[in-house]
């Protein structure tokens, strides 16, 4: 269960780290994704994490709190390699490269 829950941790660090904001918004420019789920996430780091994983989340708040940003790699990498060496993977070295597609889809008038 615990891998579990960290792994969708990650999967929302991820995320934020990618759109690099607490929201998203949808073609339209409706907000479709809110803080919400990293609160949840980082409630989760503090409930499953090692100690190392909850002092990097302590600074990843704080940074969020004075800055209105944060950089998640560290915190990041420390989760995907917990979770990686708990299902007897190897590590991974360095920082993975992510991908972010944006999508631009033509409105019904533009034809």
């Amino acid at each position: 269960m615990r891998v579990t829950e960290l792994a969708r941790v990650y999967s929302i660090l991820l995320r934020v780290g990618i759109y690099g904001s607490l929201t998203k918004m949808d073609d339209s420019g409706r907000t479709t994704w809110v803080n919400e789920e990293l609160e949840d996430a980082i409630g989760k780091i503090y409930l499953y994490g090692t100690a190392r994983q909850v002092d990097l989340t302590q600074e990843y708040v704080q940074s969020w709190a004075n800055t209105n940003g944060a950089d998640g790699t560290e915190l990041l990498n420390v989760i995907r390699e917990h979770i990686r060496e708990s299902l007897g993977l190897p590590p991974v070295d360095g920082t993975p490269a992510y991908l972010r597609v944006q999508i631009t889809r033509k409105s019904a008038g533009d034809g």
